[in-house]
């Protein structure tokens, strides 16, 4: 169904002449399409106030036909218990010609929905923030002679899937030179191409703050190194294991783990004895100041949770990735000097307690690597895209 409304999703029935309207589309597969949908619905409204009224619309659960309406339950499922069947199907569909194939065959239970879809919500153009929304829609507006510009927001910055490329869009917004080029392979031309880097919410720039500041409001000792431990929003990947480990192999440090939504985990995590001060958080609003309180961070390689690091200046230990498209999240953080690739709970534990301990040094260096790899402007460069299309006279 349609997300729930915030502050970043102002709609009105009523629109003044001048208002222009922006439909963005995403999914609830993982957490990162919805995060960036409301980047940019946050980025736009702030530049342009009541000029322009944004509709964040899950366009798997609300229009796509079964399964796909339920992937926001099968995609954790997947991922948790079936990886390699994932890892299979990816490199399977990963290209052009194949990943078309099988869009071309679902089409014919997409195009009524999908029809639905551009008549219930008139735009001045339209987001998509889901790989799997590009090509259908490209096809239905063409298909209903509609000439709405269309801008694609992929949300894999490196590792690109040929679903988030469609030749037809009027723009596609990548996160980095990577992107670009497979974007070409894909079929499109450079002047659709836009680098932007990953949006990341506004507000979560704007919550970042120095490291005492956000100790003192969390409540957290001052004056121990901090470990921040996350698995995304549904608390996926060995996050008990890991921390566990780091509790037993390191001194002097406190730990704060996040379990999103997990329910059963944050209560494990919180009957547990630990060694360390250790803090428990489920689902969490207030990001920017876990990152800003946190000497590192030790994560799986998602996209926004990556770039929100890079941001705030925290190095990472990345220890899982989602075959496919979080490899290259892995590769960046590495090759970047921001952060280390640990997949064992034993390896993450060890350098946690090299890097809080004897080669506390290299935390300051990976932290200068990790902001020159931000772009804190990219929400602010995406919605400044997005606007010039829903205004092509400007």
């Amino acid at each position: 169904m349609m997300t729930e409304r915030t502050s970043m999703d102002r709609t009105s029935h009523l629109y003044p002449q001048t208002t222009r309207r922006v439909l963005i589309l995403m999914a609830h597969t993982g957490g990162g399409h919805l995060r960036a949908a409301q980047a940019i619905a946050e980025a736009l409204h702030r530049r342009h106030g009541d000029t322009v009224s944004t509709q964040v619309v899950d366009v798997l659960g609300q229009y796509a036909p079964f399964p796909f309406n339920h992937l926001d339950h099968i995609y954790p499922w997947w991922i948790k218990h079936a990886v390699a069947a994932w890892r299979w199907g990816y490199r399977l569909t990963d290209s052009p010609t194949r990943a078309m194939a099988l869009l071309r065959l679902f089409w014919p239970l997409v195009w009524p929905r999908a029809r639905s879809l551009v008549h219930r919500y008139p735009a001045d153009v339209i987001v998509s923030a889901h790989p799997l929304s590009n090509h259908y829609l490209v096809w239905t507006l063409n298909r209903l002679g509609r000439t709405v510009p269309f801008a694609t927001l992929v949300t894999d910055p490196v590792s690109v899937h040929p679903f988030w490329l469609t030749p037809g869009v009027t723009r596609c917004l990548v996160g980095s030179a990577q992107a670009r080029r497979k974007a070409l392979a894909c079929g499109l031309v450079s002047d659709q191409i836009q680098v932007t880097g990953l949006p990341i919410d506004p507000l979560f720039v704007d919550g970042l703050t120095d490291r005492i500041s956000a100790r003192v409001a969390l409540g957290w000792p001052l004056d121990m190194p901090t470990v921040l431990l996350l698995g995304g929003g549904e608390g996926m990947g060995q996050l008990y294991q890991i921390a566990r480990a780091i509790d037993a192999a390191c001194q002097e440090i406190q730990l704060a783990v996040v379990a999103g939504r997990n329910r059963p985990l944050r209560a494990r995590l919180k009957a547990t004895p630990w060694q360390r001060p250790t803090h428990v958080y489920g689902f969490v609003s207030q990001m920017s100041r876990l990152m800003s309180a946190a000497d590192l961070i030790v994560t799986k390689a998602g996209p926004g949770t990556i770039h929100e690091a890079f941001i705030a200046g925290r190095p990472l230990i990345l220890t899982g990735a989602i075959p496919g498209q979080e490899y290259g999240n892995v590769h960046l953080v590495v090759k970047g000097g921001a952060g280390a690739w640990a997949p064992t709970p034993l390896e993450a534990a060890t350098l946690v307690a090299r890097w809080t301990g004897p080669e506390r040094k290299i935390l300051s260096h990976m932290a200068t690597r990790a902001r020159a790899l931000a772009h804190p402007h990219a929400a602010a460069d995406a919605a400044d895209e997005i606007w010039r299309l829903a205004n092509p006279t400007i």
